[in-house]
């Protein structure tokens, strides 16, 4: 009859639709939305230059040996049950899976919609994010064995497009792709190294805990400064500066395992020379040095009973060095090697 037709016609139309749905949805897995949209709709897609974007590139340090001592189906399994791990991730910040190859895995965020500056923000959130999920990643046919990742990250200018007909893929070209994968292959695991470039984006949007690495040879760019970006930022103080703290100061700021805050994990870089600061330098080191003292005496006044092993900061009035103090033993940071750590938080921002 008409009523069966006409039912048996809805049927199908939603059958119809709900393929075209999953259609959509893989090939927006497969390129950017956007970019997807338009070659739905038989549009060109020019290649586009972008002035400002983050690149991320990662890789699993030792995957060589652990490939080696493994049969290929275990292989398949653990990068499969890692990134699936890292694609859940990525989804919480605006940014875009470019590609894996074998173990590395690159993303990208400010393309192929630009976000201003914020995607340095975005990376270095995602990049910390990861690290912090990987401390608990299992091998899975090796599960008393846990995997190590090395980050890099740089900021700058690149070219993307869509390259191929068949099975076209969203590509990135340019300098910027180079250093930053220059930036992964020189760090250490557990590490994130950023670039300079990086690091002067991520110092103006504050609240980031930075540290000079040194002068780094890298391959077809020759020396160049670059940094470890080891955390988000705590207290919300003032302004962008290099100050001299000891590692316990660091640990009882970004609450350490001393500190009220509890255990947070971080891992703190190695030690670097300082050059001699200016008058100017000292200023703001002195007033920066006072904010700290407050943040962490407030932290301190949290409970009114006093817990054990607990980190407060104080300002010696002759020298102005900042001090840890732990079960009442109070140990000068001039008694021990001290590394520099740029700490950027903001002023009165929400």
């Amino acid at each position: 009859s008409i009523r069966d037709l006409a039912k048996h016609l809805v049927k199908k139309g939603k059958e119809l639709q709900d393929e075209q749905d999953r259609a959509n949805a893989l090939l927006s897995q497969m390129l950017p939305p956007t970019i997807a949209k338009k070659l739905k709709n038989k549009e060109r897609v020019s290649p586009e230059h972008f002035s400002s974007v983050t690149i991320y590139f990662s890789d699993i340090v030792g995957f060589t040996k652990i490939s080696s001592e493994s049969t290929p189906l275990q292989i398949v399994d653990l990068l499969n049950a890692l990134y699936m791990l890292f694609d859940s991730r990525i989804d919480c910040y605006d940014a875009y899976k470019v590609e894996t190859i074998g173990d590395a895995y690159m993303v990208v965020s400010g393309l192929p919609v630009t976000n201003g500056t914020r995607h340095v923000t975005e990376i270095a959130g995602l990049s910390l994010d990861l690290l912090s999920c990987l401390s608990n990643f299992a091998i899975p046919h090796r599960p008393h064995e846990f995997l190590k990742l090395r980050i890099g990250l740089h900021s700058g200018a690149c070219v993307a497009g869509v390259v191929g007909f068949k099975m076209p893929r969203y590509c990135l070209f340019g300098d910027t792709v180079n250093t930053a994968s220059r930036m992964e292959s020189n760090g250490i695991a557990d590490k994130i190294h950023i670039s300079e470039d990086t690091h002067k984006y991520l110092s103006e949007a504050g609240g980031y805990v930075m540290e000079y690495r040194g002068e780094t040879e890298v391959k077809g760019k020759g020396s160049l400064k670059t940094y470890w970006l080891l955390d988000r930022h705590l207290g919300g103080i003032g302004t962008t500066d290099m100050i001299h703290m000891s590692n316990e100061s660091k640990l009882a700021l970004m609450g350490g395992p001393n500190s009220r805050g509890g255990s947070r994990n971080v891992s703190l870089a190695p030690t670097v020379e300082s050059t001699p600061p200016t008058s100017a330098d000292k200023r703001r080191r002195s007033s920066l040095k006072d904010s700290l003292s407050n943040v962490l005496s407030s932290r301190n006044k949290v409970s009114d009973v006093p817990e054990e092993g607990s980190h407060t900061g104080s300002r010696s009035p002759s020298n102005g060095s900042v001090h840890s103090i732990a079960n009442g033993d109070v140990e000068s940071n001039k008694d021990k090697r001290e590394s520099i750590v740029s700490i950027t938080v903001d002023h009165g921002t929400n």
